[in-house]
């Protein structure tokens, strides 16, 4: 189980992670094969837990995304200079 805070919110979260995919999991979810499964009405603090995992996994999307369109902006300025 891992025990993070996110600073901005000040949200303390308990999620675990799956076996199969490193989703984390909160409270009352199991995920099966990328595919999260509810399996109890979840409280207002899993759903805002659930919520900081959201937002946590959108921001590693949008970090990512820059750092691949940075790397393919300097293969296409290293194989322009090879050209030249």
């Amino acid at each position: 189980m891992n025990t993070t805070t996110n600073e901005t919110n000040n949200i303390e979260t308990t999620a675990n992670e799956s076996s199969s995919t490193n989703i984390k999991e909160v409270s009352g979810v199991t995920v099966s094969n990328g595919t999260a499964v509810v399996t109890e009405t979840p409280t207002a603090s899993v759903v805002e837990e659930a919520k900081q995992i959201q937002d946590d996994a959108q921001s590693a999307v949008e970090k990512q995304t820059s750092t691949v369109n940075e790397a393919e902006s300097t293969k296409s300025a290293d194989e322009n200079d090879k050209k030249c």
